[in-house]
């Protein structure tokens, strides 16, 4: 058993990496931003299929008052992130210009769609890991310190996280994407332009995103120098693009875990309130 949570444990780890990756074609280029989308999908649905047997249970009685509030809330946070990866792949298929070139109709609202899905998948993982939190904990050494510390480290780290985490949802598109939601749902309403949803604003203002995309070329966002024309840039360049990637995963794994702090902290104090009562339902009298 504990061999198996720890390649769950790893496969969530390379699951978030490959997620934080995407909202980013340019840092490794539009082909892997393609193909690991998919690769993305595949793996959410592996990491979905270890846990077959608890969704199964949980589908049956969902509508049973035996079962919690709180395992329905995981069950429909489950539901609601296959469902946005399957519209993550989906529309990611129908736009693909490198693994499936296609150029369909109403490229506008599905591009938008892709954004808006993409962004609540970010939300519903962050949601996912908050919910899990006491998992995650159980298996790392932090438990071994001493509990005035890792109270006073849970303050101080969720401060952070969320104080940065917010800065990047207005830094980034990450809003705007949100935003796109009720237009994705809603046909009729109005069409965003072409140009609106599109990468967040992570690099140096007033640049043109497009180039990134392989074949324009222009190497990763630097500020020196140009490409080679296949969408790769110079080797001098290489620790600036090493730079960038961090700031990337930094960023959005930022506003991710500001969704975990929230909810874990939610939770925790749900759960601490659910024992107390347990507690004075013991007592004598």
């Amino acid at each position: 058993m504990k061999k198996f949570n720890r390649v769950k444990l790893a496969l969530d780890i390379v699951l978030l990496v490959l997620l934080l990756l995407m909202y980013k074609k340019d840092v490794l280029g539009l082909s892997f931003h393609e193909i690991g989308g998919i690769a993305l999908c595949g793996l959410f649905i592996i990491h979905k299929l270890f846990n077959i047997k608890w969704i199964l249970a949980i589908s049956g009685k969902l509508f049973s008052k035996n079962v919690s509030r709180r395992l329905k809330l995981n069950w429909l946070i489950d539901f609601l992130q296959l469902v946005s990866f399957i519209y993550i792949l989906v529309s990611g298929i129908l736009i693909s210009k490198v693994v499936f070139p296609s150029g369909v109709r109403g490229a506008s609202l599905i591009k938008t769609g892709h954004y808006a899905a993409s962004a609540l998948a970010l939300l519903l993982v962050g949601v996912h890991i908050g919910l899990h939190y006491g998992w995650l904990n159980k298996r790392t050494p932090v438990r071994r310190l001493p509990l005035w510390f890792r109270r006073a480290a849970a303050v101080f780290m969720s401060a952070v996280i969320l104080g940065f985490g917010v800065y990047q949802m207005t830094a980034t598109s990450f809003l705007q994407w949100m935003g796109s939601l009720g237009a994705v749902i809603n046909v009729s309403q109005a069409l965003p332009d072409e140009g609106r949803g599109d990468e967040p604003a992570l690099l140096p203002d007033g640049a043109d995103e497009t180039q990134f995309e392989e074949g324009h070329g222009s190497g990763p966002r630097n500020g020196q120098g140009k490409g080679n024309g296949n969408g790769q840039g110079a080797t001098a360049d290489l620790a600036v693009n090493t730079d960038y990637l961090g700031q990337v995963l930094l960023g959005f794994l930022s506003i991710t875990l500001s969704f975990s702090v929230v909810i874990a902290w939610i939770d925790g104090l749900y759960l601490y309130r659910k024992r107390k009562k347990l507690l004075q339902c013991d007592l004598p009298g």
